[in-house]
């Protein structure tokens, strides 16, 4: 999956949640204020392997575990001039408004208050407000990979192939490309905390752990973003930590033709503990 973080429409995903699949630890768009943002993919285990479902060391069991640490090797590519990509990892310290939690209340906690996160790369005047938020870890990743030219935005007919190209296409650039189109980025988080569910994963009647097949708060809250025993939903809103991915690319339409666009792939590592484990 291609993903795509923009200005207006940065990523956001939880990283408290190990746990992958459909319905679990969804990674999604900022959308604007008043809009909970849009789920868009998720975790996936390498190669899907179906045997990683019934396998006890690889499933998250209930009612808590101590996170270790968490890696991401980050990816991100384009054919792009002078952009700026930012990572955030943040956590909430306090309610954004004044009231009681409330799992259906867009301006509460995250991820339904990640519309804050809105135009944070490249230059502007927008912050984090750390009042509010905790920032973890910040990382920030130049991509300039397509060089100036006084043509403007490369059209198809100039591409390679085109009728308008010109083979010596640096003989067209004001200015050369100062990185390659590929940027990778590693960020480890040795977090070691435990975290507890709201609502116990584990039947009281069997000993069963319901696990990615568990949804907390269903009732309010009708979203496969907070499906799962370990979802944002399902634990404490101000020990919740989420990653950001911002840029400052506006797409357009015929960008992701002409490669004017930057892509982010992930990878995931988590190292917990659970009481099966």
């Amino acid at each position: 999956m291609q993903l795509i973080p923009q200005p207006d429409h940065p990523l956001i995903f939880q990283v408290n949640n190990p746990q992958f699949g459909v319905n679990t630890n969804m990674i999604m768009s900022v959308q604007n204020e008043g809009s909970p943002p849009s789920n868009i993919g998720h975790w996936q285990v390498p190669g899907h392997i179906p045997a990683y479902a019934n396998d006890s060391s690889h499933v998250v069991n209930g009612p808590k575990i101590k996170l270790l640490s968490v890696n991401y090797q980050f990816r991100f590519h384009g054919f792009v001039n002078s952009r700026m990509i930012r990572i955030d990892f943040v956590r909430q310290k306090k309610v954004v408004q004044g009231s009681l939690w409330n799992p259906s209340d867009t301006a509460n906690f995250l991820p339904n208050s990640s519309h804050q996160f809105q135009r944070l790369a490249g230059f502007t005047a927008n912050k984090i407000d750390t009042k509010t938020f905790e920032v973890i870890a910040t990382r920030r990743v130049f991509l300039d990979s397509k060089g100036a030219s006084p043509l403007g935005t490369q059209t198809l007919e100039n591409l390679p192939g085109g009728e308008n190209h010109v083979p010596d296409s640096n003989a067209t650039k004001v200015t050369m490309p100062s990185t390659g189109h590929m940027r990778y980025v590693n960020i480890n988080l040795p977090l070691n905390r435990v975290y507890k569910q709201i609502d116990s994963s584990v039947s009281e009647v069997t000993g069963d752990d319901e696990g990615i097949h568990m949804d907390p708060h269903s009732a309010q809250f009708q979203t496969s973003s907070a499906v799962g025993s370990y979802s944002h939903t399902n634990q404490s809103p101000l020990s919740n930590v989420f990653c950001v991915i911002s840029c400052d690319d506006n797409v357009h339409f015929g960008d992701t033709l002409s490669g004017d666009v930057v892509y982010c792939a992930m990878i995931r590592t988590c190292r917990w503990r659970d009481p099966i484990a």
